[in-house]
């Protein structure tokens, strides 16, 4: 396990997420939203970092942390380039089942 990357931390911070179509649908289909997966991103860990195959990204980070009511959440996201500048992109978050 290894912290996340301050770069993400900064972005989760100050708003910068976006949420993917499959990400969006889990929001409005499942028990946890936005401020779950922000909490779990800024007080979890790494744990895997992989390049991302898309190439829209350097990498792709998997980090398990904990949502507002304590469940594990896993989040997959990348930072990635916008007009305005970077967002942190949420590709798709799951209760983590630890």
């Amino acid at each position: 396990m290894a912290p996340v990357p301050e770069k993400i931390l900064w972005l989760v911070s100050r708003g910068y997420v976006e949420f993917s179509e499959k990400g969006y649908q889990q929001l409005f289909d499942g028990s946890y939203n936005r401020d779950d997966v922000q909490n779990a991103i800024m007080f979890g860990k790494v744990m895997k970092k992989e390049r991302d195959e898309t190439r829209v990204a350097k990498y792709k980070y998997t980090i398990i942390g904990p949502a507002l009511g304590g469940d594990q959440l896993y989040c997959c996201g990348k930072i990635r380039k916008v007009r305005s500048g970077e967002e942190y992109f949420i590709i798709t978050f799951h209760d983590a089942g630890l």
